[in-house]
């Protein structure tokens, strides 16, 4: 355990004890999933109430909205993300997630398709990097890993092997998505820059004088965007603005879902410890590493799932002078 009790002060002089790590999940785990999954589900709702109604103002910012909350997960995924890839030198993983930079989340998604199989396992929280050289190992301590099967340590490569797969279709996927409705979402997130259709009309590139008779498209949601120092219009002409919300919202439930395997794959040690409340280590209990949280039932066979679970445990036993690990 590498983080130590935190302690703030408060306007009030209250003084408040919190372990951070654990604190940390906590938080993403109760709070902010269940708001994420209700801000999505409520913009959905509200939108297909409106889509059809002739305010055109009333069914772009609802639109706006449902992009903006199903596109939060993948701007959450991707701090999450590069905190446990790239941490700050020294300190915990979590503190770079809390650095917010407008261009973490275009990097990230940007750089995925060239993510190596160490990279993913990374991600996966199969593998931690190690702190002083940055390389990746296993979760599974060397002294652990010598006690497992040779039966055991072929399932636990196979699982490793399937989740790599999965993630190698479903990020590339959602880092599509972040390029498509990355501009609406920051838009609508960063001064509500949603086109008044009143004001302008959209024509064909090769147009260069306007009149009543000239053609015209109609965007199913357009905004204004910041380009190379220009403020550029930009809207979307291929989908209707259902296939827009439908697309959007299918992208914003996949990211919710990997962000919970994310917590889960992290948060299991932290729930295995017992603190006590100077913040030291009170006692541990069984730790099931979830090597399995990314995986569909199809992706191991019944006998493979037998013999691995949920993951490899870890039982604690009592040894002078410290607690040694066990595996099973």
């Amino acid at each position: 355990m590498t983080d130590a009790p935190h302690f703030i002060q408060s306007p009030e002089a209250a003084r408040c004890v919190a372990l951070p790590s654990r604190a940390f999940f906590g938080s993403w785990r109760d709070q902010t999933l269940p708001a994420r999954r209700a801000a999505l589900a409520e913009s959905e709702r509200y939108f297909e109430q409106v889509a059809e109604d002739t305010d055109s103002t009333l069914r772009d910012m609802s639109l706006a909205a449902l992009i903006a909350d199903a596109v939060q997960p993948l701007e959450d995924l991707a701090h999450l993300g590069r905190a446990w890839d790239e941490p700050f030198g020294g300190l915990a993983n979590y503190l770079r997630a809390t650095a917010y930079s407008h261009r973490t989340a275009t990097n990230f998604w940007g750089s995925i398709a060239k993510w190596d199989d160490e990279r993913i396992k990374v991600f996966a929280g199969l593998y931690g990097r190690n702190p002083e050289t940055g390389e990746p190992a296993s979760m599974i301590p060397p002294e652990i890993e010598t006690q497992l099967s040779a039966e055991q340590r072929a399932v636990i490569a196979v699982a490793e092997e399937a989740t790599v797969r999965r993630l190698r279709i479903l990020l590339p996927s959602l880092g599509q998505d972040w390029r498509q409705f990355s501009p609406y979402f920051n838009a609508f997130k960063h001064g509500g820059l949603i086109v008044n259709r009143d004001d302008i009309r959209w024509v064909a590139d090769d147009v260069e004088e306007v009149t009543d008779e000239t053609p015209t498209h109609d965007p199913s949601l357009a905004i204004w965007h910041l380009h190379q120092n220009e403020v550029v219009g930009k809207g979307d002409f291929n989908l209707t603005r259902l296939q827009v919300a439908y697309t959007a919202a299918r992208s914003g439930r996949l990211a919710l879902d990997l962000l919970e395997c994310f917590i889960e794959s992290r948060g299991g040690i932290f729930e295995a410890v017992d603190f006590a409340p100077d913040g030291s280590v009170e006692r541990m209990r069984e730790l099931t590493l979830p090597w399995t949280v990314w995986l569909a039932e199809g992706d191991l066979s019944a006998d493979q799932w037998q013999i691995l679970g949920r993951g490899p445990r870890i039982m604690w036993e009592e040894e002078h002078p410290s607690p040694g690990p066990q595996a099973s």
